[in-house]
């Protein structure tokens, strides 16, 4: 049971708080807490007053999943009322980031030079939040020389947009002749 908000994804709850004896302001009367504090943290939770009443606004933490009991309680600064509810922060796939990709080096004119997929990864500094080890290359272009690719039996040439390079896999680059 409970709310449920996908990871990343600030929730907002709308609240109607009364006394019968006093007006209560919410950031003074209203206090939330998260027994999670790795899934929501308390310093991501946000208590603001509405017309109608009060909002609470939870941040998941970046890139946190699971669960959080919150306490919700109200107070007119002589008695208090307590609950409590689940919330849910359920997983989403994030995009792989890769800004940098540095050169390899090691290239003899006229040769062959075998690039395996854990040289280009540590080139570069790709990175998948969620799948550390999934992380595939897609050859952008080839500007100069041969590129192909071993598919096990027999190197196959490179196609700029299409071929892969997935862990466990290797390419050869030959330079331009006299490059």
């Amino acid at each position: 049971g409970g709310l449920t908000t996908p990871e990343d994804t600030a929730i907002p709850i709308d609240l109607s708080i009364s006394d019968k004896e006093s007006t209560l302001n919410c950031a003074l009367a209203l206090s939330v807490r998260s027994e999670n504090i790795s899934v929501i943290p308390d310093k991501n939770i946000f208590i603001s007053a509405t017309d109608s009443g009060c909002k609470i606004q939870l941040l998941p933490a970046s890139n946190a999943v699971g669960q959080s009991t919150l306490s919700v309680s109200v107070s007119d600064g002589s008695l208090t009322t307590k609950s409590s509810f689940q919330l849910n922060v359920s997983p989403v796939n994030d995009a792989p980031t890769l800004t940098t990709v540095s050169a390899i080096t090691g290239a003899t004119e006229d040769s062959f030079m075998e690039i395996a997929y854990g040289t280009l990864k540590a080139a570069t500094d790709a990175a998948d939040v969620d799948f550390s080890d999934g992380i595939s290359f897609r050859i952008g272009a080839v500007n100069s020389g041969t590129l192909e690719k071993w598919n096990g039996s027999e190197w196959n040439t490179v196609i700029a947009g299409i071929t892969l390079l997935s862990s466990g896999e290797r390419l050869q680059w030959k330079p331009a002749p006299d490059a």
